[in-house]
């Protein structure tokens, strides 16, 4: 604990009406303790090892309850960090033909989606998880799991155009910025950035760059992370 509760691995982040001295003062007076020797390895912190080989596997989990779920994920070892805002644009694209065909036309999700959680591993790159879900009844699994298969087929050989990327851009970052309008919010956002990306502005910078994407990065994107990626797949029944 003494560790984990270190002055030198707090990162504080404030958003609020309040001055710069106030805070300090308020600062000063509760977390002035000394650093213990315990320390963030900042190289290594949210690193993946080189080494790590991706492997392809099937589980399944037996729960004996009438709602059953398929996780499906997959490992992307290295990614170049401005390619973050396309990935995002890619799989908001995803996550509305898993919605319109698996929900909406079937009738198979109780819960479902796709997405990539990015983590930096140095000052070019970054590495993913990308991660598709669905809760639906045990009954519908395989069902379920062939309609995913087939979504990403039809994913992988999308051809973006033009009206597309400017409508999923706009509409991401229209959501991104109502989720940064609260104070906790706008906070919560600053520590992040730090902490995951070791700039506390990046979730502003991405809001912004996913309008910028054009329709042949989106493209080049597609092909250059999702044509070759097979995902693990877990059943639970």
């Amino acid at each position: 604990q003494q560790g984990y509760f270190n002055p030198a691995n707090l990162i504080l982040s404030i958003s609020g009406p309040v001055s710069s001295s106030e805070v300090m003062s308020v600062i000063e007076q509760n977390f002035s303790r000394p650093a213990s020797s315990t320390k963030i390895d900042e190289d290594a912190k949210h690193s993946i090892s080189p080494n790590l080989k991706q492997t392809s596997f099937r589980d399944t989990l037996k729960l004996d309850k009438p709602q059953g779920a398929l996780i499906l994920g997959a490992l992307i070892p290295e990614i170049d960090i401005s390619d973050r805002p396309a990935l995002a644009l890619a799989n908001s694209y995803l996550n509305e033909r898993l919605s319109f065909v698996l929900r909406e036309e079937k009738g198979l999700a109780y819960s479902l989606g796709s997405s990539i959680i990015t983590r930096k591993s140095d000052n070019k790159n970054a590495w993913g998880w990308w991660e598709i879900y669905i809760a639906t009844r045990k009954e519908n699994l395989s069902e379920a799991l062939e309609g995913i298969e087939d979504i990403l087929g039809e994913f992988k050989a999308h051809k973006f155009s033009s009206e597309e990327i400017e409508r999923l851009g706009n509409a991401i970052s229209g959501r991104l910025m109502m989720r940064n309008m609260s104070r906790i919010s706008q906070a919560y956002n600053l520590g992040v950035g730090e902490y995951y990306w070791n700039n506390p502005g990046s979730f502003n910078r991405i809001s912004l760059d996913i309008t910028m994407v054009t329709t042949e990065k989106a493209n080049e994107i597609v092909k250059k992370y999702f044509s070759d990626i097979k995902h693990n797949i877990v059943v639970v029944e």
